[in-house]
C-alpha cells in the first residue's frame, strides 16, 4: 500500500459510537412473542427510561445446524460473516453491540457447527429442546449468558422462517427461504427481527396491547413504540421495496425480508429499556464495562470484550499485548473529590482484536480548569516497546459523556507522553483538543507509522495530530 513520511498539523473532530456453566435451559414456551416471561405491565408497555443509551454489548452464541450436504448454499465462515455484518447494520445505530460468545470476532470463525437432522417442529418444541440440551466436542449448544441463535438449513421451512421464545428471550432461530424470495432468510435481517424479539419488540402489526389501559397512550397499544406507525398488516402484493417505515421496518411483517433493514429510534429505546431492566434471562447476556481499580499490571496477552474503564486514581500497566473488539475504547478518567487522575501505562502492544478491523482507541479525560501538573488530569504513557495500533483514534485527548458518547467541553486537559513509543496504522494518531494552560504532554523518538498493513483504503489518509503547546522531539512520520 503505502508508508507515511510527512507531518501533518490538523484538528480533527471524531465522535465515539460508543466461563461455560451446563445448564438446563431456562425457557420451554412456544408462543411467538406472546407470553412476556414474567414481566411487568410497566417493563412492557412503557414508556421507556432510557437514561444510560449505551454502549451496550451483549453476548452471541452462532450455531449452524448442519443436516448433511447441500444444507447451505455457502460455506460456513461466509455465511457468519454476513450475519455478523447484518447485526451490526442494524443495531449499531442504537447503540447495541454483539460480540461472539465463542470467542475471537465477528467473522468467519465466531461460530460453531451441530450436525444433527433435528429442527424444531412449531407445534412441539420437544425435539428443539433435546438440540439444544445436547453438546458438540464437548461445547454446549445452550449457554445462558448470552442469546443463542440457531442457523437451519437454507431449505427448511419453505414458508415459515424464523422463531423467537417469549419476550425477552435468550434463544432463537432462523432457517430455510420464503417463497417470495431466493435469498436464504439466515442472508438477511430475518436474523435481526428474531433477535429484535430477544430484546423486548413485537411486531409492528402486535395489536394485543396491554390489559386495562388506557388506548389514547401509544406505549401500550399495538407494538407499544410511539415512533411506528398504525400496522394492520395487509402489506398488498408487492414484488420490489416500495418506500416508507413500514416495508423498511424489521419488526414488521413486510412480506420480501430484503426490504427490512432498519429500526425506529423508539425501538432502540425499548431495547435498551429491556437490556437495562430486564433482571430475567437479558441479566446475564450484556458484557459490563471492565472497571480498572488499583494498580494491575496485565503481563500475559489479554482479549477484552467490551471496554475498559480506569477510575480516579488507578493505574492499567500494559506488559503483553491486549486486543480490543472493534466497537471498544479504553477510557482514562480525570480526578474525582478524593483521587488524582487514572493513568494508562504501555509497554506492550495494544490493537484490535478483529481482522481489517478498527477498535476505537485511547480517550484520555482532563479537567480544563486544573493545571497539568496538579495530576488531576488521566493520564497516557507510551514506553519503549509501547504500540497503539489499528484505532480510530489512537489517543483521544477530550474526554467524553458515556452514556451520550458526546464531547464534554470542559473535559481537555489530558496528558499524553510518549518515549520511545510507537503509533503505528491508526486512522488518527493522537487527537488534542485546545487546552489553554500550558501543556505538559510530550512525544520523544516516538514513530508515526502507515504501512502496507493500514486498514482504512487506498482513500484513506491517515493522520498525525498535535497542537501548538505540546512538545515534539525527534519523531519519525
Amino acid at each position: 500500500m503505502y508508508t507515511a513520511s510527512f507531518r501533518r498539523i490538523l484538528l480533527y473532530t471524531f465522535f465515539f459510537s460508543l466461563p461455560f456453566t451446563s445448564v438446563s435451559i431456562a425457557q420451554t414456551c412456544g408462543c411467538d412473542v406472546v407470553c412476556f416471561n414474567g414481566l411487568s405491565e410497566t417493563m412492557v408497555c412503557g414508556p421507556y427510561n432510557d437514561p444510560a443509551p449505551g454502549p451496550y454489548y451483549v453476548k452471541l452464541y452462532l450455531r449452524f445446524v448442519d443436516a448433511g450436504p447441500n444444507s447451505f448454499e455457502e460455506s460456513f465462515a461466509k455465511r457468519a460473516e454476513t450475519i455478523w455484518a447484518n447485526l451490526q447494520e442494524a443495531f449499531s445505530g442504537q447503540n447495541i453491540y454483539f460480540v461472539p460468545g465463542f470467542g475471537g470476532c465477528t467473522g468467519a470463525q465466531s461460530f460453531q457447527v451441530i450436525s444433527s437432522s433435528i429442527f424444531p417442529d412449531l407445534g412441539n418444541l420437544t425435539a428443539f429442546n433435546a438440540l439444544m440440551s445436547g453438546s458438540t466436542n464437548g461445547i454446549n449448544h445452550f449457554y445462558p449468558d448470552g442469546i443463542n441463535l440457531f442457523i437451519f438449513r437454507d431449505d427448511f421451512f419453505p414458508e415459515y422462517n424464523g422463531h423467537s421464545f417469549c419476550l425477552p428471550s435468550n434463544y432463537c432461530y432462523v432457517g430455510g427461504k420464503s417463497t417470495c424470495c431466493t435469498e436464504p432468510m439466515s442472508t438477511t435481517h430475518t436474523v435481526s427481527h428474531e433477535i429484535g424479539h430477544c430484546l423486548g419488540l413485537v411486531h409492528t402489526n402486535h395489536d394485543d396491547g396491554c390489559p386495562a389501559t388506557n388506548n389514547s397512550d401509544v406505549h401500550t397499544t399495538g407494538d407499544m413504540v410511539a415512533d411506528t406507525p398504525e400496522d394492520d398488516g395487509d402489506y398488498g402484493v408487492h414484488t420490489n421495496c416500495p418506500s416508507g417505515i413500514l416495508p423498511e421496518n424489521i419488526m414488521s411483517s413486510f412480506p420480501i425480508a430484503t426490504c427490512r433493514n432498519t429500526f425506529t429510534d423508539g425501538q432502540g429505546a425499548r431495547m435498551r429499556h429491556y437490556l437495562q431492566n430486564e433482571l430475567g434471562v437479558l441479566e446475564t447476556v450484556k458484557m459490563d464495562n471492565l472497571v480498572i481499580t488499583g494498580n494491575p499490571v496485565w503481563s500475559t496477552p489479554t482479549h477484552v470484550p467490551a471496554n475498559v474503564i480506569i477510575e480516579p486514581g488507578a493505574t492499567l500497566t500494559i506488559q503483553a499485548p491486549v486486543y480490543m473488539q472493534e466497537n471498544a475504547f479504553i477510557y482514562v478518567k480525570a480526578n474525582s473529590a478524593t483521587n488524582n487522575g487514572g493513568q494508562l501505562r504501555v509497554d506492550d502492544l495494544i490493537t484490535s482484536a478483529c481482522p481489517d478491523k478498527f477498535w476505537q482507541g485511547i480517550i484520555i479525560d482532563g479537567n480544563e480548569a486544573l493545571l497539568q501538573s496538579s495530576n488531576k488530569q488521566g493520564k497516557l504513557v507510551v514506553l519503549n516497546d509501547g504500540i497503539i495500533e489499528h484505532a480510530k483514534v489512537g489517543a483521544m485527548v477530550q474526554g467524553l459523556n458515556l452514556n451520550t458518547g458526546l464531547p464534554q467541553p470542559f473535559a481537555k486537559g489530558g496528558i499524553v507522553w510518549s518515549s520511545f513509543g510507537t503509533f503505528r496504522n491508526n486512522l488518527v494518531d493522537v487527537h488534542f483538543e485546545d487546552y489553554s494552560k500550558r501543556n505538559q504532554s510530550f512525544f520523544n523518538f516516538t514513530d508515526f507509522i502507515t504501512d502496507n498493513d493500514f486498514r482504512g483504503g487506498l482513500n484513506t489518509s491517515p493522520l498525525h495530530i498535535f497542537l501548538n503547546g505540546v512538545n515534539i522531539a525527534p519523531c519519525i512520520f
